[in-house]
């Protein structure tokens, strides 16, 4: 069986070119897949590496922008992590202006939740 089909494929030419085209179809298929998926490995780290920057960037914050932060947060909505941000500067400078300040909006925030 397996001769007669060799048999076929060099007399006829077309069948051979058939073979082997389906073959480079397949690899070039396979190659793009492959491809396709590298490139989601890479994009995702990409990303990863890019989230770890922004949450190293955001450590030496100083006061000033974490105060921002903070009434960002508020303004949001998200009262909790706008408390724990104004703590976060009184801890950094107790003594400052700004230190005075959250504790004005601490207090502020407190007395909202109260009503």
């Amino acid at each position: 069986m397996l001769g007669d089909r060799l048999e076929q494929m060099e007399a006829n030419p077309q069948i051979e070119r058939e073979r082997r085209g389906g073959s480079e179809r397949r690899q070039t298929l396979l190659r793009g897949r492959v491809l396709m998926i590298s490139n989601r490995m890479v994009n995702g780290f990409r990303m990863a590496l890019l989230m770890c920057v922004l949450g190293l960037w955001g450590c030496g914050e100083d006061p000033q922008q974490l105060f921002e932060t903070a009434q960002f947060e508020e303004q949001q909505g998200n009262r909790t992590h706008a408390t724990q941000i104004y703590e976060q500067i009184i801890e950094m400078s107790p003594d400052s202006v700004l230190a005075q300040k959250a504790k004005e909006r601490i207090a502020q925030l407190k007395e909202k939740n109260v009503q």
